[in-house]
């Protein structure tokens, strides 16, 4: 009789494995990932970690490149606004020219030229963006003014995002101010020289943005590249293969039925053998 309990026992060991083993194909099937826990397989949960890691790490550099690159957009449409303000300023000194010192034209235009030399400032010097307003302003009394960096890749590469400022200061575009009163002719072709030395200076200063943001560019380009590499790579370590599980799934069936009529058989064959012994 003991045959018969050995036979029973594999029997019944074989079902509950099967069972169990069809149990997890199925979550497998309904979740999508056949890792879903270290226990499941620990070498490849942890090469699916390191790999979400990375892209998770690039995810957070790519959130600081985008912050960058709003700055330095800022900044060109500022220096834009500024470019149209210095021809604005050499028309009024111009103008101003025409009429002699002394005379209220002259001196209204002068006015004009002052305000507008004020607006440029107000422009740079307000901006709503920290980034944008350090990278244009003076350190001489923005304390946080000057070089931008930031981390642009996964080994802790830096990059430089370079200061342009463009006030009408000297550390700026070095625009004068004109005294309505008493600014001469000379001093009004000094003015006019000097701003047309700003417009050179700030086309020099607007394709050095430019050479940033093509860099920053780059950068996102790449990193967005990575990022979808490593997620794509955890998830081939972790994803089921639906066509492979369905016929693992079938295969464990078909070995529970084969264990089921095994049991039955046993069954069948220990009854008729008590029959004959009675």
């Amino acid at each position: 009789m003991s045959l018969f309990a050995t036979g029973v026992n594999r029997s019944l060991r074989d079902i509950s494995r099967a069972d169990q083993a069809a149990s997890k194909l199925g979550q497998q099937l309904i979740s999508g990932k056949k890792v879903q826990a270290p226990a499941d397989n620990p070498s490849t949960w942890l090469q699916a970690g390191r790999a979400q890691s990375a892209a998770t790490g690039l995810d957070a550099i790519q959130t600081s490149l985008e912050e960058i690159t709003t700055d330095l957009s800022v900044v060109t449409t500022t220096m834009q606004a500024v470019g149209k303000d210095l021809t604005t300023m050499q028309g009024i000194a111009r103008q101003a020219l025409v009429f002699p010192a002394g005379d209220p034209n002259r001196q209204q235009l002068i006015d004009s030229y002052n305000t507008v030399r004020q607006q440029i400032d107000t422009l740079v010097d307000t901006t709503s963006e920290d980034g944008a307003r350090n990278l244009m302003t003076d350190p001489a009394w923005n304390p946080l003014a000057g070089n931008l960096q930031s981390v642009v890749g996964l080994d802790g590469e830096l990059k430089t995002i370079h200061a342009q400022v463009i006030d009408t200061g000297g550390n700026g575009l070095n625009v004068p101010w004109l005294d309505p009163l008493t600014a001469t002719d000379a001093d009004l072709q000094n003015a006019i020289d000097s701003l047309h030395s700003a417009q050179t200076t700030l086309s020099v200063k607007a394709q050095a943005v430019g050479a940033d943001a093509a860099s920053i560019r780059q950068y996102q380009t790449k990193n967005s590249q990575l990022s979808d590499n490593y997620r794509g790579n955890a998830e081939s370590l972790t994803s089921v293969d639906q066509t492979e599980a369905a016929v693992a799934l079938q295969s464990i069936s078909a070995q529970r039925a084969l264990s089921m009529q095994s049991l039955a058989s046993i069954g069948t064959s220990r009854s008729a053998i008590l029959e004959l012994l009675q």
